[in-house]
């Protein structure tokens, strides 16, 4: 019996990947990670704004470069922001579902201990009961390269749970040297720019004068091309990167 539309198939999933090297692996506080480009625009707070997260909990600044991929304009390259929060809003680890454990179980795979969990760090955290990771070798993971897929976080109903993730597939040698293709990207919308480009409010974006810098306190209005409304809004960059030109798997 041929195909009949009932018997349509679920959409293929499309995996992406990019070749990227770490530049940046610490754990730093849950406050100084608010305001960098690509991390957190604001302390976590609890559902009914009660409660706000302990500034001084650690939090895990991981980022890559992309070597397949640099902006025409500047030819710096774009950055993938693996970077995440360790502790959840009570200051209580957060478990085996979440970003932390699924990152470094990842990097586990391809022979990395990446989490910097060492004993200077656990000084800096003497409220938390922190382990030492004795495996921990900067070397291993720092200037090093990698293949990084597009992967999805999902709950039990197979819905997406938050942003995408990148995760590692394949560990290159220390004396790796990309030698691919490298996708220009004509402009910075949408990902984070290798030289800290990261406030353009949606209308500069577009090219339309009067927002510089407004930082959502501007109350002008413009049309978009679908013809609806919509007010200027700050522009947040991707943390990893959406724009960020991949090759299909």
């Amino acid at each position: 019996m041929g195909f009949l539309p009932y018997d349509a198939p679920a959409p293929a999933e499309r995996s992406f990947e990019n070749i990227a090297r770490c530049t940046v692996d610490e754990i730093i506080r849950l406050g100084d990670a608010v305001g960098k480009p690509g991390r957190m625009k604001e302390l976590p707070r609890s559902k009914d704004g009660r409660k706000t997260a302990n500034p001084d909990d650690p939090y895990w600044d991981f980022v890559f470069e992309t070597l397949d991929a640099k902006y025409a304009s500047d030819g710096n390259p774009l950055t993938i922001i693996l970077s995440t929060r360790l502790t959840d809003i009570n200051g209580d680890w957060l478990d085996n579902r979440q970003r932390p454990y699924l990152t470094a179980q990842a990097f586990a795979g391809v022979g990395v201990r990446a989490v910097p969990f060492t004993a200077e760090v656990a000084a800096r955290f003497p409220h938390l009961d922190m382990g030492i990771d004795a495996s921990f070798d900067p070397t291993e993971i720092i200037g090093r390269s990698f293949r990084l897929r597009q992967s999805k976080i999902t709950n039990e109903k197979g819905e997406q749970l938050g942003r995408d993730l990148y995760l590692p597939t394949e560990r290159f040698d220390a004396d790796y040297v990309y030698r691919g293709e490298v996708r220009l990207v004509q402009s910075k919308q949408g990902g984070v720019s290798g030289n800290g480009d990261d406030h353009r409010c949606l209308h500069e974006r577009r090219g339309t004068s009067g927002c510089r810098e407004c930082a959502g306190r501007c109350r002008s209005r413009r049309r978009r091309s679908d013809g609806g409304a919509a007010g200027c809004q700050p522009w947040q960059p991707e943390p990893v990167g959406f724009t960020v030109p991949r090759t299909p798997v």
